[in-house]
């Protein structure tokens, strides 16, 4: 408990009271009295801020004002941080000073094999087919242009990214495009002297497309596409002559060409599509147009570059498939059991 004091604004005990001030009327007056009494105020009400104003002689409002609103604001973010920390209403989550991974064992399972059951009788599937599998091997040559000078190439990741892949029938000729994706990892001087460098990370991601066409050995041919067709027909139109220089009898036998009929026809014909199974890239990469030393000291031998020129040799394998109809015959013997091994021999 503070110390007693004797003179105290009644308004302002309201204002730490009541918030919202409900309790009070807009229109009334407000009255500075003298208390005779000695009022205990508590301390987690009033701090020291506010015994400081009570007992100058002059008390500013918008003083209080703003140590309250400065109050109201820390306690307003000291509660929004233990919402963002509680996680659906559990215990807070302390920050660890360390990494900390808590992990359990987890109890196996118990499952029962059940034998699968199917049609007998036989049936008309349309199932993927595999019409050939071939590797497409070609060759890109390129030079990439690096954005800054380069001290050393770290590491360089390729991966393969095939866009296109169409076999244009009726022909045989397969058509493959894509690009080679290269993350390239290299450093950068940051500081340097005759006896070693201090170097940057940095990072570069390249494209570098391709594009080819080979012709393709099916052991099983694709299906021939169904050509859309279109096809017109008329009716017979006859007709008497008006002319008087044909005899009654004589009339004129043609088409109807005030009509125009129609008959149209289009198929919907299963595409062959890849499938890529595996690729494989060989590699040569050499940095190129080299810069001499700069106007800093530098280890011996050292150089800057800001070309790579690559050479590379590149594998696609992959298979072309088409769905297809195919007739599955029934099953003659019932078989309670598959033997897995059978069936893959």
């Amino acid at each position: 408990m503070a110390e007693p004091i004797d003179f105290i604004n009644i308004s302002y005990v309201q204002f730490f009271t009541d918030m919202n001030c409900n309790d009070m009327d807009n229109n009334a007056t407000i009255v500075h009295t003298e208390n005779t009494n000695s009022i205990d105020v508590d301390s987690n009400v009033v701090n020291e801020e506010t015994v400081d104003i009570e007992s100058s002689d002059s008390f500013n409002i918008d003083e209080a004002n703003e140590i309250i609103s400065s109050n109201d604001s820390k306690d307003e973010s000291s509660i929004n941080m233990q919402c963002f920390d509680n996680r659906c209403g559990d215990d807070l989550v302390e920050p660890s000073p360390c990494v900390n991974v808590n992990s359990r064992n987890l109890d196996i399972c118990p499952n029962y094999s059940e034998t699968p059951t199917g049609i007998k009788t036989g049936v008309i599937a349309k199932i993927p087919v595999v019409l050939a599998q071939l590797t497409v091997p070609f060759h890109i040559s390129s030079v990439i242009n690096l954005p800054e000078l380069v001290f050393e190439v770290k590491d360089i990741k390729k991966s393969l990214k095939v866009t296109q892949c169409i076999l244009l029938q009726p022909t045989n000729i397969l058509f493959i495009k894509g690009f080679v994706r290269q993350n390239i990892d290299y450093s950068t001087i940051n500081c340097s002297s005759l006896d070693g460098v201090s170097v940057d990370i940095h990072h570069c991601t390249v494209d570098t497309p391709f594009e080819c066409s080979t012709s393709v050995n099916f052991f099983i041919e694709p299906l021939k596409p169904l050509q859309n067709t279109k096809q017109e027909f008329q009716y017979l139109k006859e007709e008497i002559f008006s002319k008087k220089a044909f005899a009654e009898k004589d009339k004129s036998l043609l088409g109807d060409f005030s009509e125009f009929n129609q008959v149209s026809e289009e198929f919907f014909n299963e595409c062959p599509f890849c499938k890529l199974l595996s690729s494989r890239i060989v590699e040569f990469d050499e940095l190129i147009n080299n810069f001499p030393q700069l106007n800093i000291e530098f280890p011996y031998k050292e150089k800057f570059f800001i070309q790579i020129e690559e050479k590379m040799v590149i594998e696609i394998k992959l298979e072309i498939i088409q769905n297809i109809n195919v007739v599955i015959p029934p099953i003659i013997n019932d078989l309670t059991k598959i033997n897995i091994k059978n069936i893959i021999t």
